[in-house]
Parts: C-alpha cells; sequence; structure tokens
C-alpha cells in the first residue's frame, strides 16, 4: 500500500495538469509552430532583466510582477509583450513565433494522405442581429460524431464578428467532455489556458484559426469543450440598448462570437458566473413571450487530421 501511495504521488508531481490548480502564477513559454518549451528567454521589466525561462521553458513571477507589464525575449524569436495583470493566477501557456529564415531550393514532400473533418458548429455566415458574448467564460461542447475513429486536433476556428474589439485578448482552454449536456470537468483539462492576442487591426467577421496540431491532442471519444474566458484584469464597457420592451447592455470592448441561430433543441452553449456553469436554453423563459430572443449556437468548431499511411 505504501509503495502504490508513492506512484501516485509521483504521478501526480509529474503531471503537467493536476486537478488542483496552482495559486500562483506561471508562465510556460513555447515555440508557436513545434510546441516545444523554449528555455534561456529573457523576462525584461522596463529594460532590465528581471529572470529567465528555465530548461523547460517555465517562468515564475514575484508577485511584485504580478500587475506588470514584462517583455519576452530571445534571439531566435519574436519580442513579446505580456501584461501579467491580465492573468490568472494559473500556469499560462505564452506562444512566441519564430523568426524566418529561408533555406532556398530546398523542398520537403510528405508521402502520407492526409482527411480532414469538422465537428462543432460551422456556417459560413452569422445571424446578424445576435452574438455572443463572453461574461465570465464562455463553453462550447463539440460532440464526437466518429467516436470509433482516431483523429487529432488539427486547428480551433471561432468566428469573431465586427461588433466590439475583435482584436481583444482572451484565453482558451480545451477539455475532454463526459457525456452530453454535462459541464466541463477540471480534471479532463487537455490545455490551457493559453493566452491569444489577435493581430492589431483585426476586423473580425470571419473565422479566428488557431493551428493546435503540434499539441497530437486526441479528439476525445466523448466530444470536446472548448471554453473563452476574459483576461483577469479586463475592464468592460457597458452600453444600454433597447430590445423590444427589454434594456439591454452591451460590452464594447470584448470580443463578440457569431451566432449560428438553429431551428434545434441541441444547444450545446454553457456559461460562467458566480453560480457556477449553466447551460443555456433555447429561449429566455422568464420573459414574455413576444419578448423572449430565439438564438443558437457560438460559431466554434474543430478541424481534425486523420493520417492515412
Amino acid at each position: 500500500m505504501y509503495l502504490l501511495h508513492l506512484i501516485l504521488l509521483s504521478f501526480l508531481w509529474q503531471s503537467p495538469i493536476s486537478v488542483n490548480t496552482p495559486k500562483e502564477l506561471i508562465l510556460r513559454v513555447f515555440d508557436e509552430a513545434t510546441t516545444e518549451p523554449i528555455s534561456d528567454c529573457f523576462v525584461l521589466l522596463n529594460g532590465a532583466v528581471v529572470g529567465q525561462t528555465d530548461a523547460n521553458g517555465l517562468f515564475k513571477p514575484t508577485k511584485k510582477l504580478y500587475h506588470s507589464k514584462v517583455l519576452l525575449k530571445h534571439m531566435s524569436y519574436i519580442d513579446k509583450e505580456i501584461d501579467l495583470s491580465m492573468l490568472p493566477q494559473d500556469i499560462i501557456s505564452i506562444p512566441l513565433k519564430s523568426k524566418q529564415f529561408s533555406i532556398e531550393g530546398v523542398t520537403i514532400k510528405s508521402p502520407k494522405r492526409i482527411k480532414f473533418e469538422k465537428m462543432g458548429i460551422y456556417k459560413k455566415k452569422p445571424r446578424k442581429d445576435y452574438y455572443n458574448s463572453i461574461y465570465g467564460k464562455l463553453g462550447l461542447y463539440i460532440p464526437n460524431k466518429k467516436p470509433n475513429e482516431q483523429f487529432v486536433i488539427n486547428q480551433l476556428c471561432i468566428y469573431i464578428v465586427n461588433k466590439g474589439n475583435p482584436a481583444s485578448p482572451f484565453l482558451f482552454s480545451l477539455y475532454a467532455g463526459e457525456k452530453e449536456f454535462l459541464k466541463p470537468n477540471d480534471s479532463l483539462r487537455l490545455l490551457g489556458p493559453i493566452l491569444f492576442e489577435a493581430n492589431k487591426g483585426y476586423k473580425g467577421d470571419d473565422y479566428l484559426k488557431i493551428n493546435l496540431y503540434e499539441y497530437k491532442l486526441p479528439m476525445p471519444s466523448n466530444g470536446l469543450f472548448v471554453v473563452l474566458e476574459l483576461p483577469v484584469n479586463y475592464k468592460p464597457n457597458y452600453q444600454t440598448k433597447k430590445f423590444g420592451t427589454l434594456i439591454l447592455r452591451d460590452d464594447i470592448n470584448s470580443i463578440k462570437i457569431g451566432d449560428a441561430w438553429e431551428e434545434t433543441n441541441k444547444f450545446y452553449k454553457w456559461f460562467y458566473d458566480k453560480n457556477g456553469w449553466r447551460r443555456d436554453t433555447i429561449y429566455w423563459e422568464n420573459y414574455p413571450k413576444k419578448d423572449a430572443v430565439h438564438h443558437g449556437n457560438p460559431m466554434i468548431y474543430v478541424t481534425l487530421r486523420k493520417i492515412k499511411e
């Protein structure tokens, strides 16, 4: 029994994601293309070096830095400024883009045929009069339509509408699903939270595509949960507007996710607020029927790839 306890403790210590999330901020800096950790990446504050990442690409800021903007600097990568006050106290993955070095006359050909599959909520265009905002956290459950086939997650695709601030930063995480209509389970987290920042000037009205293939994450047989959340220091800017007899508040600072508006009772959207996770439904049943808002799932899907030998 004592040996079994030691084995379990060893597994929990080595696991990159544990049930009990850390109560401190740790940065995990990695190569955007290969997902390999970046060691010896310098962390600068006002031009002065305050630390560097270790062999595993990890850097633990002191609490004095929690409300500062730091610069990540490595000779092989493009510099990136990070506002630490945006980040929750967790292990946060930060991707860096490699500086491009071209090699002329080299052609790489793949001997394998690749099959792609889409799963999730895909439509070419969203509903025009409604969109999904992130209040606290926004989750979408994506059922696995082919649970007996083996796929690797290739891209996460999120339709950002041209409302609010399409370039606003956000965090995303992936969880393995358990069963249809069950809320996300923290113990089944596969990836994240990862900070994503769109290019400045990004105007939206298209799918934002985030490459994930290098993580080699299999599509869970029971489906996938995608969770989006706003940075910790995020400050909403509310504007009010009338919708029939209702007065609605709209945050013009955050990203807005396209709505698929479908005639279906298969609603896989979840919200997280002070009361925890709750699943969305087809109508706001507490309002009079004439004011009911008929809306659908957020336009988020994943592309999967299956390699045929």
